[in-house]
């Protein structure tokens, strides 16, 4: 056991970060002392006049990392896929490092139209093409009718957890619910239809934090965070 703990602080001590180790709870705290180290603080503390409601409406529609299987017990053919990085390759699509080193973000709002004609036009040929990715900074308020999205609810009757399920989801429209636009595509590509949309926004970028400053990845890969895409 201590031969793991010197490993592992050796391991930490590679990281040109300033992070206790006793705060070294996860790969996601590794993360977020980069974040600091390199000047990005949380969007509220650069941006406290950011629309609360927004966050809400981004928050309802938050659910985290998840994984499902959809078939079970029945032999097919699979591709192994690379899960490790398919977070930095998602976030490296939609140029989500444009939104963290931003100045501030702005909310573009009642996008419907704009919306319902990038999902009409969707394919799956089209997200092989890295610039379809970009168009899906934003979030739909919609009323499924049988659409899939991902709920949270409770799906064990020996459990009173509450867990992430990807469903046929059904609502009334004074129920109408908030997803993010990529889980909306996912329903599309699932169901081959457009769900009633009532209302969207989307965010943009503005402007570049002025303090950003470069660093070294586990101290031996150079990036400037001004200039360079982190998550690539």
């Amino acid at each position: 056991m201590s031969e793991l703990a010197l490993r592992l602080l050796h391991e930490l001590a590679e990281h040109p970060i300033a992070l206790p180790p006793t705060q070294a709870y996860s790969s996601a705290s590794i993360g977020k002392g980069y974040l600091r180290g390199v000047g990005v603080e949380p969007i509220l503390k650069r941006q406290p006049s950011f629309p609360k409601e927004y966050i809400g409406y981004a928050q309802t529609a938050f659910f985290g990392g998840r994984t499902s299987v959809h078939i079970r017990k029945v032999i097919c053919p699979v591709m192994y896929v690379d899960f490790v990085s398919m977070y930095s390759t998602i976030n490296s699509l939609m140029s989500l490092w444009r939104f963290v080193i931003a100045r501030e973000i702005r909310v573009v709002e009642h996008c419907k139209e704009k919306v319902e004609q990038f999902l009409r036009k969707l394919s799956p040929e089209a997200l092989f093409e890295p610039k379809t990715w970009k168009h899906m900074t934003g979030f739909v308020k919609v009323v499924p009718n049988g659409d899939i999205f991902p709920i949270r609810s409770k799906y064990s009757a020996a459990s009173n957890d509450w867990q992430v399920g990807t469903n046929y989801v059904y609502s009334k429209r004074e129920d109408a619910l908030w997803f993010s636009i990529p889980d909306v595509v996912a329903s599309v590509l699932l169901t081959g239809r457009v769900p009633e949309v009532l209302d969207a926004f989307l965010i943009e970028p503005r402007g570049t934090l002025p303090n950003l400053t470069s660093t070294k990845l586990r101290g031996m890969v150079d990036v400037a965070p001004a200039r360079q895409d982190f998550f690539k």
